[in-house]
């Protein structure tokens, strides 16, 4: 009876893979390509996200730092295929022997980024 039993195993492992076998693999292995493929568009935006994040932050501290030394001061930039405006509240160099607190506020590519700090003129 053993042997009976093993022949049939035999004749079925002679067989191959069944269609319904077939489909289901092809089923799992699609399912884990798309899973792959979601993951890939997740992290490509949000790495622009966090390049466009990083470029308004580098243009509002910009803006900030020719302020300081009180020379004119840049407005437009481009972040790789954004353009955008920086723009600073108070926008004029501190009067002689005061402080004013200023911000800085960086517009592109439908973000915003503001940064604020105080800026003194010691004569």
């Amino acid at each position: 009876m053993a042997q009976g039993h093993v022949h049939k195993m035999k004749m079925m492992i002679d067989r191959g893979f069944t269609l319904i076998e077939a489909m289901v693999g092809s089923l799992l292995l699609s399912l884990s390509l798309l899973g792959v493929v979601g993951l890939m568009v997740y992290f490509s935006t949000g790495a622009a996200d966090n390049k466009l994040r990083n470029c308004l932050m580098e243009n509002a501290l910009n803006g900030l730092s020719q302020l300081k030394a009180n020379v004119t001061v840049n407005t437009t930039f481009t972040c790789g295929a954004a353009s955008g405006t920086m723009s600073l509240s108070p926008s004029a160099f501190p009067a002689a022997n005061a402080c004013s607190d200023v911000t800085a506020t960086a517009v592109g590519g439908g973000r915003t980024t503001q940064m604020t700090t105080r800026i003194c003129n010691f004569q």
